[in-house]
This record gives structure tokens, C-alpha cells and sequence, in this order.
């Protein structure tokens, strides 16, 4: 969690971690608070770090478009042809040897694009940029897996690790909340149940409730 505006998030992750480990929640997941650097702040210079992963694509044709006219943004930073990515996100799955090789480029690109004059939208995913970029000049090849769940775009599974809702049309919307219409959430649906309950048992519950919402 990096932005105050989606604290909230982190509740929510908790809850669900609650819901299925009990106690030893936090014993068997790990969350963590970043604070982003003031324009101030001394930048970072050397990384002290001396495999293929799987991911969720459906951020290419959502956002990124990496592959097709926002090739420019990261092709200056190819070693070799571009046959090791694909325009994937979260969740990145991989050993720990692999992000070690994958950091000190996904960095140093992560910033360099941020300190170039683009657009804002391809400074906003800055970061998924410079993923790609990393992997490819890692020479690590993303695999696509269907391991998000994204409404109206993929269907709910068990193989999948995480739940994304920012879709305009998702009834979770982030950009919406706290004002959720609960009316909305389709209970079958595991996801939408355990929002559902999160936002039920919430101690300091903001948003409007059911009876008073159009």
C-alpha cells in the first residue's frame, strides 16, 4: 500500500487472510506499507543484489499495449530482440532468485521512464513498463496464466491468487468506494461474498447503507 486513498485495501486483505487462516493469519502472509519518495528524497544509485514467471496478461490489451504502440517506451531498453515479455502483471509469481536477478533493472528502468516526458497515463504504469523491460533484458519469459480474477473479463476459478476491482463496470469499484451499493454483489460469487461480509462487520463503516441508497 502506497497511497493513503487505498489504506482501506490492506483492511480488506486482512479480513480476507482472517477468514481463511484465523490467528495465524499473519504468520502465514506478509503486507507492506511504502511510503513513495519526495521529489526531495536522495535517489538510490546502487542495488546491493549480486526463471521464467507466470502472471496475468490481461493487462496488455487493458492498459500497457506494450507489444503494439507503446513498444517505444520500452524497446530503448532491449538487450535483444523482445520474444521474453508480453505485456503481464499481478500477479507475478516466482522464486526468489528470480526477482533478484528481475530488481536492480526493473528499478533503475521504473525510474528512468518516470523521469522522461510521457504522458501521464504511461507514467502511472510506469511500473508494469518497466517489468516488461526487465524481463526482457533478464532474459525471463512471462508466461500468461489465468490467475486474476477481473469482472467481466475473466471467470472466478480456484487456480486464480487474486481479485482485481477497478473495472468501471465491477460493483466493487475502487474508485466508487466507500460508497458501495451491497445490492450489487452477487453472494455466489465467493469474491463478492466475502466483500460483502468485510463491509457488514467494518467497525467504522462510512459508506451509505442499503436503505438509503438509489
Amino acid at each position: 500500500m502506497h497511497n493513503e486513498t487505498f489504506r482501506w485495501q490492506l483492511d480488506l486483505f486482512w479480513f480476507g487472510q482472517r477468514s481463511l487462516y484465523g490467528r495465524s493469519a499473519h504468520k502465514r502472509t506478509h503486507a507492506v506499507i511504502i511510503r513513495r519518495n519526495g521529489p526531495t528524497d536522495r535517489r538510490v544509485q546502487v542495488l546491493d543484489w549480486q526463471s521464467s514467471i507466470p502472471q496475468c496478461n490481461a493487462y496488455e490489451r487493458w492498459h500497457l499495449r506494450s507489444l503494439t504502440k507503446n513498444r517505444h517506451v520500452i524497446a530503448q531498453y532491449f538487450d535483444n530482440g523482445g520474444g521474453y515479455y508480453n505485456g503481464g502483471f499481478v500477479p507475478i509469481i516466482g522464486k526468489a532468485k528470480t526477482f533478484g536477478m528481475l530488481l536492480p533493472d526493473w528499478i533503475a528502468i521504473h525510474i528512468d521512464i518516470l523521469l522522461k516526458p510521457y504522458p501521464h497515463p504511461i507514467h502511472w504504469w510506469a511500473g508494469m513498463f518497466a517489468l516488461q523491460a526487465a524481463c526482457q533484458r533478464c532474459k525471463i519469459r512471462m508466461i500468461a496464466q489465468d490467475c486474476c480474477y477481473i469482472h467481466g473479463v475473466t471467470k472466478l476459478s480456484e487456480e486464480q491468487h487474486i481479485g482485481h476491482y477497478s473495472s468501471p463496470s465491477d460493483p466493487f469499484n475502487k474508485f466508487a468506494y466507500p460508497n458501495v451499493d451491497r445490492r450489487r454483489l452477487d453472494r455466489r460469487n465467493l469474491f463478492y461474498a466475502t466483500i460483502h461480509k468485510w463491509l457488514v462487520q467494518r467497525p467504522h463503516r462510512r459508506y451509505p447503507v442499503e436503505s438509503r441508497m438509489g
